[in-house]
């Protein structure tokens, strides 16, 4: 929606899954779309090349925050609500045989940030970035117990 106006646009965007348990979401277009235009592009793919996540860290990542930024200030997460995106598309796809679909229950304790810049709240807005989320579990039905866990996500914007 633009801002201003309050006039909303179609943008075209593209998601898919790279393989069972592993999804991948990029959009390769992000741009306005004109109604009945067409648009096509090849981007290269820098990001896949690189390989895959990259090894966890030896330190906590929660506690060196001369290498990572860390946000645990809850109106920080909700201010940032990527971050709860990229939880719920992790945990949407770890456990595929669940019948129980409700992410409601997941609480996210803390956020470590990783890019090539020195820390800073710049990293939440970083197109390269790795994104270590530790939150709690709550849902009994799909896990069968309240669980402290960690998703591991890499960002690449180009």
């Amino acid at each position: 929606m633009q801002p201003s106006s309050g006039r909303r646009f179609t943008f075209q965007t593209s998601v898919y899954e790279e393989a069972c348990g592993r999804l991948v979401l990029t959009s390769f277009i992000a741009e306005r779309r004109r109604p009945g235009t067409i648009i096509k592009t090849s981007l290269e793919r820098e990001f896949y090349r690189m390989g895959s996540l990259p090894e966890f860290p030896l330190e906590n990542p929660f506690e060196n925050r001369n290498r990572f930024y860390v946000v645990d200030d809850e109106s920080e997460l909700r201010a940032n609500d990527w971050i709860r995106l990229y939880l719920e598309l992790s945990v949407a796809i770890s456990d595929r045989t669940t019948t129980d679909h409700d992410l409601s229950g997941l609480r996210i304790v803390s956020v470590a940030i990783q890019t090539m810049e020195p820390p800073s709240e710049s990293s939440l807005t970083a197109k390269n970035a790795t994104v270590y989320i530790r939150y709690i579990d709550f849902c009994k039905a799909r896990c069968g117990q309240n669980l402290d866990r960690i998703a591991v996500v890499r960002r690449n914007l180009q």
